[in-house]
């Protein structure tokens, strides 16, 4: 109910967080409309909700393989106009009561399966094909990089597998009891939240789509000091694709922040190349 948000929230801000150095951040669960779940979310109450609207559009697309970027595309400006441009909702890939992102994209389960009832009589699910690690990277790059905040479930950042509850709640590894393509895939990803520290335009930049195919995903965030471009491929091939880039950009080269490569933009275009299941950032100059 709304006053017990309006409660423990005024305890927070008045019995907890003053004159200490952090504040708390507060995010939701809620499965409804947009206006229901924003209806929780105000000065008063809860700080964010997670995205499950746009995360349940993201999920489709990125394991079913006539998943669409178009329609992501779509969902991510839904969520603007919902939320709007600075919106601080919580970007999920996991969580407690959903089949881990890494059992879809390695096929162990499909998006129809009871996860549930292969967590109770079947919970052997693992990663066995190294692909699946880096779709997963091509995800995390999504959720790292468009509007909102990146919520990382434990074990994400380095792969963990599972089916629904109680198989996505897996005991916790850690160092030396992680495998070397996880201990891999964990290195990725900080360096990918390093990025995302490091360029304020991830965090509160505006957001614009300049492509929008079945397998590749670009746009831009930025601001009047700083612009990037994210680019996407899921798709199993390797992608050699032509951006249009606005003339309100003013870009006439961009950087690789993966491989530092500088690549021109003629005639208000930009071509790029992608490997199968990668994608980079790009730094307007």
């Amino acid at each position: 109910p709304y006053e017990f948000w309006r409660t423990l929230t005024d305890k927070i801000k008045h019995q907890i967080t003053p004159n200490r150095t952090f504040d708390i951040y507060q995010v939701g669960e809620t499965f409804g409309g947009d206006d229901l779940i924003k209806s929780y979310v105000n000065n008063g109450m809860l700080d964010a909700q997670f995205n499950f609207n746009q995360f349940f559009v993201a999920r489709r697309v990125f394991v079913e393989k006539d998943g669409n970027f178009e329609d992501l595309a779509m969902a991510i400006e839904k969520s603007l106009e919902a939320y709007g441009y600075n919106h601080i909702m919580g970007n999920i890939m996991d969580s407690h009561d959903q089949v881990r992102m890494m059992a879809l994209l390695e096929g162990d389960l499909s998006m129809s399966e009871d996860g549930t009832e292969r967590a109770w009589h079947e919970p052997t699910i693992t990663v066995d094909n190294p692909e699946t690690y880096e779709k997963e990277m091509v995800f995390l790059t999504y959720l790292l990089t468009v509007p909102g905040i990146p919520i990382i479930y434990y074990g994400d950042e380095f792969g963990m597998t599972g089916a629904n509850d109680p198989d996505n709640r897996r005991m916790m590894r850690f160092d030396d009891q992680l495998t070397k393509t996880e201990s891999k895939q964990l290195i990725k990803i900080r360096q990918l939240i390093n990025l995302r520290n490091r360029y304020s335009s991830l965090r509160r930049g505006d957001y614009k789509t300049l492509l929008d195919g079945r397998n590749v995903l670009a746009f831009t965030r930025g601001g009047s000091n700083e612009r990037l471009i994210v680019v996407l491929n899921k798709g199993s091939e390797p992608v050699n694709v032509e951006i249009y880039v606005p003339k309100w950009m003013q870009c006439h080269t961009i950087e690789s922040l993966g491989s530092g490569e500088l690549i021109q933009v003629n005639n208000d275009k930009v071509k790029i190349s992608l490997g199968k299941y990668s994608a980079d950032i790009f730094r307007v100059l």
